[in-house]
Parts: C-alpha cells; structure tokens; sequence
C-alpha cells in the first residue's frame, strides 16, 4: 500500500487504528499534514472493528482510512464511505517524505518518531536503513535504551521492552557492571538465547538513540505513551515530547516500571505454561506481547486471548488463522494474526 492512500485533499477524514505508540504518531504526522492544508481529521483507536462508536463516527465521516489494522471488517456501513487502506511499513514511512516539503516542522517530527519507533519494533531493519535520514530528530549515539542518556544502566535496562531482555527487563534486583555497548550486547545475547529468543533482537541495540531537538528520547515516549494507554490514563504526549529527560519524573518513571514488569510476568508465565497460551485483560499489553513474541522460537505455538469488553474476543497467534464469517481480522503482518470476534 503506497502514501498515495493519504488522504491530504477531503475536507473531513476518519483514522481508525489501534493502541500502538507507532500507529499514534503516524497519525499525528497525518493529522498535522492535513491540518496544515486546512483539512480535518478525527482519530479513533479502535480495539475491535464492531464496536458501536465506529458505526456513530461513520454518520459523520464520508473518508475513512483503516491505518495498520484488517482488510476485513463488519460495519454495515463501510459500504457507502470512501475507504482506503494503509499497512505501516519501512517503505511508507520513507515515500511519506515527499508530502513534508510544505508541511512544516510538526508534520517532519511526527513522521521521524514513527519511523524510529518503527525500527525499534523490527530490529530485522535496523541494519538496512542507511540511506535514510533523520532530520527532525537529533541523533545520540548511544543505544536505544529508556533514558540510556541520563539514568544510570540498571535502570534503564530494566525498563526494556524493545529489545525485551528475558530475566533483565521488569526486574527489581539487577546489578550490571557492563560500561560498554560490546558488554552489553554479550550479555544481553546470553539472556536472550538462552530463553529461546531470537539473536537478531539485539540489532535493535546496534541502532543509535534519537531524541526530539532539545527534548524527549523516542524510546521514552513509546514507553510513557504505552504505559498510560495501558492504565487508561491521558497523557499529552505532545508536551511529554518536548521534556528533556522525562523518566526523572518519578510519577512517570513508577508508571512505566509498573508496565514493564507486568509483561515481563506474563511472558514469563508463558514460557512456562504447558500449552503456552494465556489471557490478558487488556488490549495494549496484548499488542506488546504479540510484538516481543514473535521473535520466540515457540511463537507460532502460542496463543494470546483478550476480551476487552463481554462478549467479545480477540485472539493472537503466530500461526495464519481462518476467519469465519463471525471472525474478523484486526491485524495479520509481521507474523502476527489476530482476530476477533462476538460470543
């Protein structure tokens, strides 16, 4: 799917897309491009495709664009709109800079975070971007870590959801003496190898840190943004952007801490469940899980189940799953299949 499916010249379009740091900021990027065209945008995160609202905001909307999420979907009322379709991949991210040249700084920013945020969640890409720059953003050669430039290793460490590190990310009592980025990788590679990972996880380390002029780290915001989504809570992220170092906030710091060690039990949980199947009760822990699991040896064993309001299921596996005339998908790339459906 090309930027051609960017909608830059209606003058009302709906976004519906899901609870995912990246798919929050290339939104934003769109938003603030239209906006700069005069245009107006409404976004909606969207947990399954037959929710109610979805139907209430297609009376008001003629253009909707279905960013990252199914091509199959129950709404009676799709039919009549005028409805495109946009999967976020490494090569929609770079073509969407021939629509910055007269959108202005926001619109360049928020293109740059998703794509940084992008690679953070496929390292298998880190190593093939060299011909891509990075403008907006200022780059700090240290890795990609949470606060890597300003909190001491432990703490930075332990709050690692990309790359997760098995017995390191979520854990109270660590004490790591690496002061080198060769250090780090090694061990690292240990504790993932040996939990069945896959190695190429650590490229994502060997991907130096950007940070929004004279503010926050990107990674920061993955995690400040992820770890309100999953609590329920507003957070500007926005203004969260423009704060220098964000994780000294101890409210903000607790908060992602308490995030991480969360999916940090429930993989844990996983791996040493018999069927290596689970439920989660929320909807941004169950994106997290997909996106740290696939790169498990046993990922297209598992099964990951959420319902994130009754009578309605939504199931994540590794492996391709048929949808019935009662199921629908809500995303199948990058070896994750999901689909949902009604009790």
């Amino acid at each position: 799917m090309s930027i051609e499916n960017i909608d830059v010249t209606s003058p009302r379009l709906l976004v519906l897309t899901r609870r995912d740091p990246t798919c929050i900021f290339f939104s934003l990027f769109i938003t603030s491009l239209r906006l700069s065209r005069g245009k107006l945008t409404h976004v909606s995160v969207v947990d399954y495709l037959f929710e109610p609202i979805i139907e209430d905001l297609l009376q008001h909307y003629d253009n909707v664009l279905m960013l990252d999420i199914c091509d199959e979907f129950n709404i009676a009322n799709m039919s009549r709109k005028a409805v495109s379709k946009m999967s976020i991949d490494l090569k929609v991210l770079v073509d969407s800079r021939e629509l910055i040249k007269s959108g202005g700084q926001n619109v360049e920013t928020f293109l740059d975070i998703s794509t940084v945020l992008y690679l953070l969640e496929h390292p298998e890409h880190v190593l093939d971007v060299g011909y891509l720059t990075i403008e907006s953003l200022e780059k700090i050669d240290r890795p990609c870590l949470p606060g890597s430039t300003y909190l001491n290793v432990n703490d930075s460490i332990r709050l690692s959801l990309a790359p997760y590190i098995p017995e390191i990310t979520g854990s109270e009592n660590i004490k790591i003496d690496a002061t080198d980025v060769e250090s780090l990788l090694k061990l690292m590679g240990e504790k993932l190898l040996k939990n069945r990972f896959s190695g190429i996880l650590l490229d994502t380390l060997l991907y130096s840190s950007y940070s929004v002029r004279g503010g926050a780290l990107v990674q920061d915001l993955m995690l400040i943004l992820e770890s309100h989504f999953w609590k329920d809570e507003y957070i500007n992220i926005i203004d969260t952007a423009k704060l220098e170092n964000p994780l000294l906030d101890k409210r903000l710091y607790n908060t992602c801490l308490e995030y991480v060690k969360n999916i940090s039990n429930i993989i844990q949980k996983i791996l040493k469940s018999r069927d290596y199947a689970t439920d989660v009760d929320n909807m941004v822990s169950f994106y997290r899980l997909c996106k740290i699991l696939r790169f498990h040896r046993k990922w297209r064993e598992m099964k990951i189940t959420c319902r994130p309001r009754r009578g309605v299921i939504c199931s994540a596996s590794g492996s391709n799953i048929e949808v019935s005339s009662r199921e629908y998908s809500l995303l199948s790339k990058d070896g994750i299949h999901v689909v949902c459906y009604e009790e």
